[in-house]
Order: C-alpha cells, then structure tokens, then sequence
C-alpha cells in the first residue's frame, strides 16, 4: 500500500522522492531553508580548524562563525525557527547549560564562561541547527545531495594525503592563518604539531579535520545515508567514493563505520525478503548471541572484540582508559573535573586524552552532561526507528539511513572522542534524527474518482 509522510507541521509528502531531489534541482524556497545547514556543513568539509579568530579569549574556528554571525540570525526570523519541542531538545538544552555552569564552578565566571562558550556552541548549536533546518525527509535528502562536492573535497584530500604521504590542506590554512595553539588542562601551551603517522606503508590522512580518525569516522558515517537516500547515478557513486576515503584514516573506528554501514544494508534488503523477519527479531539475536559470546569467551565479549581490531593494543588501552575514567567520575559525578587530567597510573596510561566521548564528557562535566546528551541520542534512535517500522517506500528508507548513522556514530562514540567539527556533525545527526522522529506516515488518500461526463454534439452546435 503506498504512504505518505506527515511531519510535525503536518505537511504531507510524496511516498517516492521528488524529482527535484532526485536531478539536483529543487525549489528556491526548500534550499534557501536548508542554507544555515549548507553553510555550516561546508565550513567543516573545505576550510581546517587553522581558519579561524579569536574574539574575547574565545577561539572561533569557521564553523563556529558560520552559527553565530550566520544561522542562529537566520533561524530566529524563519519560519522554521517554530518547532515542537520534545524531551530530546530539553536534554539538549539541560546538557549545555551544566556544561556552562561546571566550567563555572570550575574557573569562576569570567573564564569559565569563556571556556564554555566553544563546548556549547558546536554542541547546542551543530543539533539546533540541523533540528529547525531539517523537517522531512526531502529536505534531508536535499541537504545530502548538496554537500557531495564538499564531502567529495575533503574525501579526496584523504586518499592523496595518504598515497602522497604528506599533509596539505591544514599545513596551507596554517601557512596563511597561523598554527592552532596546543591546550594542556584548557590552558594555552605551545602550538599544535600535526604529526605524521604511518600503517601498513600509509599516512593516516587528515586533510580539512582536526583528527584523521574523526575525519575517518564523519566520512564513513554518510555511507548508510546515502545508499538509503535514491539519490542516482554519478552524484551517488561520487558520494560512496567520499565517504570510502575515510578508510585513509586507517583507524579501525572508520572500517568499522563501513563494515557496520554494509552490514546493516545487506540486513535491511534480507528482512524485506522473508516473512515474518523484522528488525525487532535481529536485534534480539544479535543480543542473545552477544551474550552467549560474553559467557562462553575466556575473557569476555570486550576482549574478543579488542583482539579483532586492527591494533590490538589500542583496544586494551581504551579498556584502560575507560576503567580508571569511571573511577574519575565517581569521585567527582557533579560537575566533573573541566579540563584537568583525570587520575590514572602514568606508567599505563601517559596520555591525558580520553577515547570514548561519553565518557569524556562525563569527566570534564560530570554525569549529568555526558547521561543526557546519551538519553537525547538514544530517545532519538528508538523514535526514528518506530517511524522506520511503520512506514515503506523510499521516504521510509531515507529515515531508515539515517537512523542507521545514528547508530553508527554511537557505536564511534565508545572509542573516539568528538570535538570541533565532528562534533558539530555528530549533534547535527541527532538533531536531524529527532526532527524526522516527529514523523507519521499515513496511508495515502485516494485521489477523487472522476465523473464521466457526456456532451452530445447537438448541445455545442
């Protein structure tokens, strides 16, 4: 039975893409509320971290402009800026105010609030952003069809860094707008070396991103979108090309975004083809068969996975990471302990940085930050997903991808630790996500049976 999607704004739409969305060509009005998004987004995929100022102590990288001198004006005055207001945007908003008032706590006012400013805005502004920008699926599938030239930039600056072995892109920003300073316990040390690091005979590319596993991990991530998307040919093939190239980030976190991404793809066709088949009953399997793993393995479920990565050890220092981490937040679940390194035994652990986002946020904020933004992103996976299983047709399989990523990006969270532009993307696909959630699909309406009508020839003579 054919369906159509109604939003929040109860606008229906077709059950199949538009045309418009499927040529590249679409209506001024739809791409002109889609610009904030479109700004912000190629911000983050032509211009680095170098290009940035600073204003009052506050460092404001491109993307960070582009929302407050560009989208947070514009969304006040649209249209869109009107939106029904979930449990998903309180937790948003709850999250980045405690961020403000532990870092607060933790400087005082006047630095603290400066501290904080940077945190916020790529956080509550990357998921408002897309939140108000995004409200059905054919703009979401417009907003990925106009960013492939920017993601085709970045992607292909990852496969010539890598084969070239050599940086580019950042070292030229760097050239023009200066070195970008290092921090140590939030304060300035020193600039910022981009170092070279080779696998397997290859540089991990970084081009326009602050960290090649974060570039790896945004690129790999709109591979299950776009294969959901029914965008077609050369825009498609050149959009799976961009988000392959994450692989020259050689970090397992971006071959796991792929493997997850064809993985749940091959998943979503099988259960269209036996009865009776849902993802319901493969999720509980996977469960089931997860748990069967941690009882029967010598070591553990997490151990056997450790061992399947493409460096090992890394795994076991992230389990590292991750053990003396909570032992940080118990000692300090309020507001965290900001920008200080977290206690941990030099000898295994040298490094301050934490790999696993939640459980960074959760040191340098306390719990409150990292269980909400959590709670935000799993309310959002469970709603889109129950839109997801209602619905059918390409409209269906557009919320389907992007769920999809969500999922990608939190199984990334567990080992990575977003910020900068990533962390802008990761907040933009939850505010994405929990727009589309706000979704019903409906059975079409049948359109009006026609009335035969006869004219005899002698009435019109």
């Amino acid at each position: 039975m054919e369906m159509m999607i109604v939003t929040d704004a109860k606008r229906p739409l077709a059950a199949r893409p538009s045309s418009d969305a499927r040529t590249g060509s679409a209506s001024a009005d739809r791409v002109r509320n889609l610009v904030p998004l479109l700004l912000l987004a190629y911000s983050m995929f032509f211009l680095s971290p170098e290009v940035r100022v600073t204003v009052a102590g506050v460092n404001l990288p491109a993307y960070r402009l582009v929302i407050l001198a560009f989208a947070i004006p514009w969304l006040m005055i649209s249209e869109r800026r009107r939106v029904r207001f979930g449990l998903a945007d309180l937790l948003i908003v709850l999250a980045s105010v405690w961020t403000l008032v532990s870092f607060i706590d933790h400087y005082g006012y006047g630095s603290g609030f400066v501290r904080a400013m940077g945190v916020v805005i790529d956080t509550a502004g990357g998921y408002f952003v897309a939140r108000l920008c995004i409200r059905d699926t054919s703009d979401l599938r417009l907003f990925f069809l106009l960013i492939i030239p920017g993601l085709a930039f970045a992607g292909a600056f990852m496969a010539f860094e890598s084969l070239h072995k050599g940086h580019v892109l950042r070292p030229m920003y760097a050239s023009i707008f200066g070195q970008l300073p290092r921090y140590s316990e939030g304060a300035v040390n020193g600039f910022n070396e981009i170092r070279l690091e080779y696998r397997y005979g290859f540089l991990r590319a970084i081009s326009v991103f602050s960290h090649p596993i974060l570039g790896g991990v945004l690129l790999s991530s709109t591979l299950i979108v776009f294969l959901n998307s029914g965008i077609k040919h050369w825009p498609l093939y050149l959009a799976l090309i961009s988000g392959l190239c994450g692989i020259f980030s050689l970090s397992s976190a971006a071959g796991i975004a792929i493997i997850l991404s064809i993985i749940l793809k091959v998943t979503d066709k099988f259960i269209r083809l036996v009865r009776g088949l849902t993802w319901n009953v493969i999720v509980t399997f996977t469960m089931l068969v997860g748990l069967g793993l941690e009882v029967v393995s010598n070591k553990g479920l997490l151990d056997l996975l450790i061992r399947q990565t493409l460096v090992p050890q890394t795994g076991y220092y992230r389990k590292a990471i991750w053990e003396w981490g909570l032992k940080s937040v118990e000692k300090h679940p309020v507001y965290g302990i900001g920008y200080a390194e977290y206690e941990r035994p030099l000898g295994l652990l040298p490094s301050p940085s934490v790999d696993a986002h939640f459980l960074a946020l959760a040191i340098r904020d306390g719990a409150f930050v990292s269980l909400a933004i959590a709670f935000s992103m799993a309310i959002t996976i469970v709603l889109l997903g129950r839109v997801v299983g209602k619905g059918k047709g390409p409209e269906r399989d557009m919320l389907f991808g992007l769920n999809c990523a969500l999922v990608i990006l939190f199984v990334a969270s567990m080992t990575v630790t977003f910020f900068g532009e990533s962390l802008i993307w990761f907040m933009a696909m939850i505010g994405a996500g929990a727009s589309l959630a706000q979704c019903v699909f409906m059975p079409a309406r049948k359109p009006p049976e026609s009335v035969p009508l006869s004219v005899s020839v002698g009435a019109l003579t």
